[in-house]
């Protein structure tokens, strides 16, 4: 699959609300590439260390940015952390789109947890995952998650 053939396909990026950060990148590649987006961030507006980026408005922006180019936006606000705050994202982008088709995993998340983030939410999306295949890439026919 080019990186153009993504219409009409649901993405979730985690850790997208930082303005030079990789989670961005990869939804507004998505979003260009025709995929409608489902973006979760801790904060929605982080703070940069960088000069020029004081008026940044994270997530909100990002949605303008992708809404900007013909696609739907769902943005969230979500401790990755926290099992029961990935199962209501989850449940609020079903909602809103009905399925996810990508997941990628972008978002920083210190631990050590009992469980990767990750597996929290490709759990809620219905997706199998073992501890051994899951920090790296699980596949099905119809999905595809990654964690960076």
């Amino acid at each position: 699959m080019a990186l153009d053939d993504f219409k009409g396909k649901v993405a979730f990026v985690t850790g997208a609300s930082t303005k030079r950060g990789m989670g961005r990148a990869i939804a507004l590649r998505l979003a260009a590439a025709g995929a409608d987006m489902a973006i979760l961030d801790k904060y929605p507006a982080p703070k940069s260390l960088f000069p020029g980026d004081e008026g940044w408005r994270g997530l909100e922006e990002e949605v303008e940015e992708i809404k900007a180019l013909g696609r739907e936006a769902l943005a969230l606000t979500t401790d990755i952390s926290n099992s029961s705050e990935c199962n209501e994202a989850v449940k609020k982008v079903l909602e809103k789109f009905g399925r996810i088709d990508i997941f990628v995993h972008s978002a920083v998340s210190p631990g050590p947890w009992p469980i990767a983030p990750s597996t929290y939410i490709a759990k809620a999306c219905g997706q199998r995952t073992s501890r051994r295949s899951q920090p790296r890439c699980a596949i099905s026919p119809s999905r595809c998650f990654v964690t960076l």
